[in-house]
């Protein structure tokens, strides 16, 4: 006849039971019910053994009860330290301490913030139990959590007299062992027969606590995996309310600029762009000089297109470092270099179904070029360090602030990239060519802003007049930084003597500057130095804020080490600015 223990393996004794053991006291519990003497140092467990098997009725036959008892206890242990879900894990756990024991009830109670909870209530028929907390003593599982040890009696009733809901429940046999985890008590679990007298013996107490060692490791990591479950999706939750607040913004902003009734023919023309090529999913090139609103515009595009529900992406190439922006656009597998311990994505896979805005794209390298014209041409992008390419549907939305036709004539860009991305050229004219729209901008970006009483500033209609003499030559973000300063400095009503000299007085400015470079006839009293208007704008802010440094120096764009720097530069020239 053939050997059983050919498929099985050799059958475990007392020492390969042990070797399972979380601590030497469990495996001392473990020998001494398989009649072995002083306990030997648990040994680890070969990792190129196999997971012990069910073992089938033939090899049980060779077990005496108590072996068997201990293969099932080995068998049970495994299982419920592979379970996660803390629901799932509590009643394995109960079904198998009702399985072990003699008993015909078991309960599983858990001690949180100072209260015990009965999480679950099992039958011998593996059926849950109604009204758990009127069926044992609570008084039992308190005496073995003070303890810390098991709690057996024969007839509760009588044996624990003074405790009411012993006596008047008549309980005989009960078992309580306590669940503990790292030092900290976590529960128990509690085993009786209501009919039976004497029905735990010591067997049954060594099994439950071996048993109970282990139940609380694998309660306790299904507790964290729940708390960090909740975690995450708390993360998940707060992370959708910020895109949401980013998307309403977004929009916001983007409703306003499409608000804007415009009288220059130059935007109504792209405008009229816009509204024609929203619709469709090819990739537009957004040209202009800084400031003049290119982001802004990429975003109109991309909400009034059939993309508006999925995100909007925008990354700044000059602002990334060129060994960054291979896996910051494409992403990189785990592994895929030093520190890379697990994978992240890159700007086209969380803009799927989106668009992505490239903001300057000229300052792309040559080599970054030709990876941005394969992904546009096939769909599909290859992580860093990635076997696998993975399709993305993505729209392109590229801009830049200089003439990309004359970069392609120089070699300074692909020509065949140029050809891919300009399938819908949009140019943003300046805004000196657009001085119609002026006074509707100062208005709408004055609206933006609030005074210390709550309102926003006012403007004289001989400042809107002053402004529309000035070229701007940072365009809108120019003018908006303007308005912010002088709101910053306290001014309510912005009337022209608020204005600085060189947009109050553009031609003096203009000549001053010549002056400075040899080109013209300057000032009477020579020309205005660079250094005479930081030393001029630096006072100004001293005087704003009554000489706080820490205030000036937000005012300036500046941080308080750089106003101090600047302050004893001009101490050290003879000329202390904040004496």
């Amino acid at each position: 006849m053939e050997d059983p223990s050919h498929e099985t393996g050799p059958l475990p004794d007392g020492q390969d039971l042990a070797a399972f053991a979380k601590d030497a006291s469990q495996a001392q519990r473990i020998l001494e019910a398989f009649g072995g003497g002083k306990a030997k140092k648990p040994r680890r467990p070969d990792p190129a053994k196999q997971p012990v098997p069910r073992m089938r009725p033939s090899d049980l036959e060779q077990l005496s009860p108590e072996e068997r008892r201990f293969q099932r206890l080995l068998e049970i242990n495994k299982a419920i330290n592979k379970e996660t879900d803390f629901d799932s894990l509590t009643v394995m756990i109960m079904d198998a301490a009702v399985e072990l024991s003699r008993a015909t009830r078991g309960f599983m109670v858990l001690w949180e913030r100072g209260a015990m909870r009965v999480c679950q209530a099992r039958g011998i028929e593996r059926s849950a139990i109604t009204s758990p907390d009127e069926a044992i003593s609570r008084r039992l599982i308190r005496e073995c959590i003070d303890r810390r040890d098991t709690v057996v009696t024969a007839r509760a009733s009588q044996e624990r007299s003074g405790y009411a809901s012993a006596t008047g429940l008549d309980l005989k046999s009960v078992m309580v062992s306590p669940l503990v985890s790292g030092g900290q008590v976590l529960g128990a679990l509690y085993l009786d027969e209501p009919d039976k007298v004497g029905v735990f013996q010591e067997d049954d107490v060594r099994t439950l606590e071996a048993f109970c060692d282990q139940a609380a490791i694998a309660i306790r990591n299904a507790q964290r995996m729940e708390e960090l479950q909740q975690r995450m999706e708390s993360q998940r939750l707060r992370l959708r309310r910020v895109e949401a607040e980013v998307r309403r913004r977004d929009q916001d902003e983007v409703r306003r600029f499409g608000n804007l009734v415009t009288k220059s023919p130059k935007f109504k023309r792209v405008f009229e762009l816009l509204a024609r090529v929203a619709e469709t999913s090819f990739p537009v090139i957004v040209q202009g000089e800084s400031g003049t609103g290119k982001e802004l515009l990429s975003k109109a595009i991309h909400y009034a297109s059939t993309r508006k529900d999925g995100p909007f992406i925008p990354m700044n190439c000059a602002a990334v470092p060129e060994t960054l922006i291979d896996s910051e656009l494409f992403g990189y597998a785990a592994g895929a270099f030093t520190g890379a311990v697990r994978g992240h994505k890159g700007l086209f896979a969380q803009a799927d179904t989106g668009s992505l805005f490239l903001d300057e794209i000229e300052e792309m390298s040559p080599a970054m070029q030709g990876k941005l014209l394969r992904v546009l041409q096939e769909g599909e992008v290859r992580p860093v360090g990635a076997k696998e390419t993975m399709k993305v549907d993505v729209r392109v939305i590229a801009a830049s602030n200089r003439d990309i036709k004359t970069m392609v004539d120089k070699g300074e860009f692909r020509r065949d990239l140029y050809y891919r991305l300009n399938v819908i050229p949009v140019e943003v004219p300046p805004l000196r060519e657009r001085m119609e729209d002026l006074p509707q901008l100062v208005n709408d970006l004055l609206g933006r802003l609030v005074t210390h009483e709550g309102v926003p500033p006012q403007i004289e209609p001989e400042a809107i007049e002053a402004m529309s003499g000035y070229d701007w030559p940072g365009n809108v973000r120019e003018l908006e930084n303007e308005l912010k300063r002088l709101n910053a400095l306290g001014v309510h009503v912005i009337g022209k003597p608020d204005l600085p000299d060189h947009i109050r007085q553009p031609a003096l400015a203009k000549a001053n500057q010549q002056a400075a470079a040899g080109e013209g006839p300057g000032l009477p009293g020579g020309p205005l130095k660079l250094k005479d208007i930081e030393r001029i704008t630096i006072v100004r802010a001293l005087e704003a804020t009554e000489g706080n440094k820490t205030q000036a120096a937000a005012l300036l764009g500046l941080s308080r080490r750089g106003l101090h720097k600047k302050l004893d530069r001009y101490r050290a020239d003879g000329d202390p600015l904040d004496d």
